[in-house]
């Protein structure tokens, strides 16, 4: 599973990210952060497709941050 989250990690990377991101993937590779690597965001995918007692804690606290980031993104998905 590691492999196939770093092979889409790859591509996305390479492809670059337009306008809003579509997925999880391309919000947390377009961190302004920069502290994000490819293996921490590979890590963060897998943390969350894994359920677990800490994984949605860790999903809320991660979708709360990034939207805080990105306003485009709250704003679509206030929209009703």
């Amino acid at each position: 599973m590691v492999k196939l989250v770093r092979r889409i990690i790859l591509a996305k990377r390479n492809i670059g990210i337009c306008g809003v991101p579509k997925d999880v993937v391309d919000v947390l590779l377009n961190d302004a952060s920069e502290k994000l690597t490819d293996d921490l965001i590979a890590d963060n995918i897998i943390d969350m497709m894994i359920p677990g007692e800490d994984s949605v804690p860790v999903l809320m606290t991660l979708a709360t941050k990034y939207l805080s980031e990105c306003p485009a993104a709250l704003q679509q998905l206030t929209v009703c």
